[in-house]
């Protein structure tokens, strides 16, 4: 019956083709197409009079008058199946395209669905092999940009592109229950390194260093994407990881001393008098307690400023009234 229904379907588009109704039979498969059954109709615009006898003809219907016709697709298939051709509008309409698939848009849908929850599923069982209560765990269920966030953003992506991300999301997410106790931080590259076996895993630049600075935000600050580089900073800081200490500083004036980790008075503030002194990040951290000259200690984002408030205070006050001031923009 298949086979008959074929060659059925090859002889109607011989005669509709000699009809001059191809273009009504690419009009009622983009119809198909989108029901995903034989139902509903097609409007042929500007039918010549030749087009309107000869589909009337086959129809068993009269002449069409009007230039515009309407074209049910069960009426289609039903003179197919009482005509010479003894075939279905389906076998029509798939052998219009032999080499296209012919997928409905219901279909379409449904494999897109199904797609979608594979993708999910996948999703959900990374959570659930981590430990109910850990960072990795609350991230990627609870996070801003965890579960839910990646699922919107890669659910239609390629199979490729999702294998992909699923392999970062498993890393990163291991990686939260991992991270080293901020008393006693550990360096960022040698913990990509660690737990990579590559030391610039975990840059920012890298997929897997962003989607790790959105887990971080998601945990410890308020789910923004980082800014800059001093938002980053604090969050590593945060999750007890140092990047570089040397190529972070801050700018110091009149810090009046600090304490060495053996208790001693560190000499170079002693020395440093009314000097400003650049300060990396790994000296003080070195540092385990520091004492400004006054009560407070004022913190100036703008190096500019700084410095302009650091010369008016050498021109105008006295020594014994200088505050101690940071800079941060290092």
């Amino acid at each position: 019956m298949q086979h008959n229904g074929a060659a059925g379907a090859q002889r109607a588009l011989i005669f509709f083709a000699r009809a001059g109704l191809t273009r009504l039979l690419e009009k009622l498969r983009a119809k198909y197409i989108a029901e995903g059954q034989i139902r509903g109709q097609v409007i042929l615009t500007d039918a010549s009079l030749e087009e309107r006898r000869e589909l009337a003809s086959f129809q068993g219907k009269p002449l069409y008058r009007d230039s515009t016709v309407k074209v049910k697709l069960a009426e289609m298939d039903q003179a197919l199946r009482n005509s010479g051709f003894a075939c279905s509008l389906l076998d029509v309409i798939t052998a219009l395209r032999p080499n296209e698939p012919l997928e409905t848009s219901p279909e379409r849908r449904a494999a897109r669905a199904l797609y979608q929850a594979d993708f999910h599923q996948a999703l959900l069982s990374i959570a659930s092999a981590l430990p109910e209560h850990g960072h990795g765990h609350t991230w990627l269920l609870h996070g801003v940009h965890g579960l839910a966030w990646l699922f919107s953003r890669y659910k239609n992506a390629t199979a490729a592109e999702q294998k992909r991300q699923l392999a970062i999301v498993r890393y990163v997410a291991g990686l939260l229950d991992q991270l080293p106790d901020p008393a006693n931080p550990d360096r960022l590259a040698l913990f990509a390194q660690r737990t990579s076996g590559d030391p610039h895993t975990l840059d920012p630049d890298q997929p897997e260093g962003r989607l790790f600075l959105l887990a971080l935000s998601d945990l410890f600050a308020d789910a923004a994407p980082v800014q800059d580089r001093a938002h980053a900073l604090r969050l590593y800081s945060q999750a007890g990881l140092l990047v570089d200490t040397v190529s972070s500083s801050v700018a110091v004036f009149h810090l009046a001393g600090a304490t060495l980790p053996v208790g001693d008075a560190d000499p170079l503030l002693q020395a440093a008098g009314a000097r400003v002194l650049l300060l990396p990040q790994r000296q003080l951290l070195e540092w385990s307690q520091i004492q400004p000259a006054r009560t407070h200690i004022y913190g100036i984002e703008n190096p500019q400023v700084f410095e302009e408030v650091v010369d008016d205070l050498l021109r105008h006050d006295r020594h014994a009234n200088w505050p101690t001031l940071i800079c941060t923009a290092g």
